[in-house]
């Protein structure tokens, strides 16, 4: 592992959980990280594998996943630059709650378990800032369960898009002609549909003008009209 250099210094100072924090708070964070590179598909934990520490996005993406019972891949998101995550596990002290792999090439900021909890034992109210977090989590979750019950397939897959144009609800997605990547066949993955079915829908939203495909690349044409399908309104997660 490697330190950081100053320009992913920069990209961890443009998220908004670490804009909350104090000072000291951030110089503390900004020492104790290390840079971790994967090549693709390699394996960063595996669901169970005990939390060695906490992670952010700096380039590339990584996929969150788990197995079914069935042997199907069943894809949770896609998490991209500026996006923290595995802070479960350093909380409750349990195994890791998903496969988490990098998409391509990537680099990830690493704080170990031991930095993690000196930061909050120095600096108590960094609790405060992964409650909103954890919160924000729960909340989307409930959201996706929601979702599951009461939309149809073509508002699924409307929120879906949206989600990754919003990478997973920590930025606002407000822009049209975002551009997003994912494959069909990541969408059936992710919303549990044949690839069939989500080609078919995906046609419709294209027909619609809401989107443009392009090899392997999604443009979202009209955000407004994509929200209001999908029973969008979400704000974006506050950490």
């Amino acid at each position: 592992m490697i330190l950081l250099s100053e320009p992913q210094k920069r990209i961890l100072a443009s998220t908004d959980w670490f804009q909350q924090l104090c000072h000291g708070s951030r110089t503390f964070v900004l020492h104790a990280i290390r840079v971790l590179e994967l090549s693709h598909r390699q394996r960063l934990y595996s669901r169970g594998d005990e939390g060695d520490g906490f992670h952010c996005v700096l380039s590339g993406r990584v996929k969150v996943s788990n197995l079914h019972r069935s042997g199907k891949q069943m894809v949770l998101a896609y998490l991209s630059q500026g996006s923290w995550f595995g802070e479960i596990s350093m909380f409750d002290g349990k195994g890791r709650t998903h496969d988490t792999e990098a998409e391509g090439n990537a680099q990830l900021a690493f704080m170990s378990r031991q930095h993690f909890h000196e930061l909050l034992a120095h600096y108590p109210a960094v609790h405060g800032y992964f409650i909103q977090m954890l919160c924000a989590r729960l909340r989307t979750t409930f959201s996706y369960i929601d979702a599951s019950a009461s939309l149809t397939p073509r508002q699924q897959l409307a929120r879906r898009l949206i989600l990754l144009a919003s990478n997973f609800g920590q930025s606002p997605a407000a822009a049209n002609n975002t551009e997003i990547h994912a494959s069909q066949e990541t969408l059936a993955m992710m919303l549990n549909m044949s690839r069939q079915t989500v080609n078919q829908l995906m046609k419709q939203l294209q027909q619609d003008n809401l989107i443009q495909q392009r090899y392997g690349r999604i443009s979202l044409l009209d955000m407004d009209a994509l929200k209001a399908l999908g029973d969008w309104n979400a704000e974006p997660l506050r950490h």
